[in-house]
């Protein structure tokens, strides 16, 4: 049974059902069959408008620094968002930042675009914990909050200015009952998050390294667990020539890397391998898949305010590994045998090399 956890606002044509906040409350009643024997809640999170580049935010007490014309958004480089139940926790998510085609500069994505700009992934919480109370036949709220960072201004914040760190651990444990038996269900999180941000030349120059990773481990019913990391690096710098216009110079570099063990709700990408010849054997009986990817681009984007003009160029690479991973997980976050492997480049909007291997087979164009 799918529930739809959303604004409900997908009837009229006009309207998207996606939870717009903090504009909208992002708040729903449902009730749950009682026979449930497991839960699981997806979500799928992005930042747009003065969210879109949540990831190089100043902090709260520095956003009129460099003057209100500034434009500086703030309540920091992290978001976390919370899914509640009744009001109270039952998971964070925080979120890979999407960055999308023409953001920051065009050049950069042109034409290999940015880590999943096209392919919104959806993050995958286990509320199995919650049946207890879910499954009471009356009627529950589910609550999604975005959360920033607002210091005091004071002692956190000169910390802050050069490096800034979070840690959390979540766990949720209840006894699920169901027909034939009762089972301890715990669903466990394991997070960190760390900023080193600078801001210079009056804020025209901004160096953002930022890394996030996390474990996600429910105990049960299934087994099942999500390890995943996405160290982001960024460098932009914005100058102003004679002659009016303003030329920005960028260079992000970043990574997505996830290792699933066990049983997802979504399908596998183990599973397309199952039934090729040459991988078939590899990925039998195969509880763990690992991806990893990394993109690197530098772009040079001008802009002529007089004559309502801008151009971009620059070069961009992305390398992407798929595969099975060893008990042992010698390789740590790669994949221990590889199934599939591509490395692309492009100059100025065009490719220039792109090499491709499938279970050990090369393709090369």
């Amino acid at each position: 049974m799918i529930i739809p956890i959303s604004s409900r606002m997908g009837i009229n044509a006009s309207f998207s059902s996606a939870f717009n906040v903090p504009t909208a409350i992002a708040t729903i009643t449902i009730s749950f069959p009682r026979h449930a024997a497991r839960a699981i809640f997806s979500l799928s999170s992005t930042g747009q408008g003065n969210e879109e580049f949540w990831w190089s935010n100043f902090i709260q007490s520095d956003i009129l620094t460099f003057g209100p014309g500034a434009n500086a958004f703030g309540y920091s480089p992290f978001r976390k968002v919370q899914v509640l139940i009744d009001g109270q926790i039952a998971d964070v998510q925080w979120p890979f930042p999407i960055i999308f085609t023409g953001g920051v500069a065009p050049g950069l994505w042109s034409p290999v675009v940015e880590i999943d700009a096209f392919d919104f992934e959806e993050y995958e919480i286990d509320i199995t914990p919650w049946l207890p109370r879910l499954r009471d036949g009356n009627m529950h709220a589910f609550s999604i909050k975005v959360v920033g960072l607002e210091d005091n201004g004071k002692n956190w914040t000169i910390l802050s200015e050069i490096t800034g760190s979070s840690w959390r651990t979540l766990t949720i444990s209840s006894a699920v009952k169901t027909q034939s038996e009762s089972q301890s269900i715990t669903w466990t999180q394991s997070l960190s998050h760390t900023d080193q941000g600078q801001f210079l030349y009056f804020g025209n120059a901004q160096i953002n390294q930022i890394s996030t990773s996390g474990t996600d481990t429910p105990t049960g019913l299934v087994s099942y667990s999500n390890k995943y990391s996405y160290p982001l690096f960024a460098n932009t710098t914005a100058t102003n020539t004679p002659d009016g216009n303003v030329r920005f110079l960028d260079n992000i570099r970043r990574s997505k890397n996830i290792i699933i063990t066990g049983t997802s709700v979504f399908p596998s990408p183990l599973e397309a391998f199952a039934t090729y010849t040459k991988s078939s054997a590899l990925v039998l009986g195969a509880v763990d898949s690992a991806l990893t990817t990394t993109k690197n681009g530098t772009a040079t984007l001008f802009q002529s305010p007089s004559q309502g003009v801008s151009t971009s160029f620059g070069t961009t690479s992305q390398e992407m590994r798929l595969g099975v991973v060893s008990r042992d997980g010698a390789m740590g976050m790669q994949p221990d045998t590889e199934l599939y492997y591509r490395s692309i480049a492009a100059v100025n909007g065009t490719v220039e090399n792109d090499v491709q291997s499938l279970v050990g087979e090369h393709f090369e164009t």
